[in-house]
């Protein structure tokens, strides 16, 4: 069966502006690692993104740094 099929067969009011926006987590250059991983923690992000760009780290990518130490 399509998507579209699904569609067309389920009823609903819902809307896009019903989905709840997540805003995005930032981080400047300046800021230290512990204060990149708190604000992780904090907002239970598995991205934060480098200010003004769409430049990002990630949880995975933070942990494989790490065990390469």
């Amino acid at each position: 069966m399509w998507m579209s099929e699904i569609g067309k067969r389920c009823k609903t009011d819902l809307t896009i502006e019903d989905i709840p926006k997540k805003k995005l987590l930032t981080f400047k250059k300046g800021d230290t690692f512990s204060k990149i991983i708190n604000s992780m923690f904090d907002n239970k992000a598995r991205k934060i993104f480098l200010e003004g760009t769409t430049k990002y780290l990630s949880d995975s990518y933070l942990l494989k740094q790490l065990q390469r130490r």
